[in-house]
């Protein structure tokens, strides 16, 4: 199974399904299993900043 950005072409494959599981977005094709993909998650490597995260009140100097 891939893991991509975009399933804007595989969903256009024939016999492609858009499904959604636990949250995510995945392609799947029972004519040809090769097209088998999931819908990156943009927020899984989100790292919070050191300037964000001590913003506003109460912040260390």
């Amino acid at each position: 199974m891939k893991v991509r950005a975009s399933l804007k072409s595989l969903k256009n494959q024939p016999g492609a399904q858009v499904v959604r599981r636990r949250g995510r977005v995945y392609v799947i094709n029972k004519q040809n299993p090769r097209f088998k993909a999931r819908q990156a998650d943009d927020r899984s490597g989100a790292v919070t900043s050191q300037r964000h995260r001590y913003s506003g009140a109460g912040a260390p100097e």
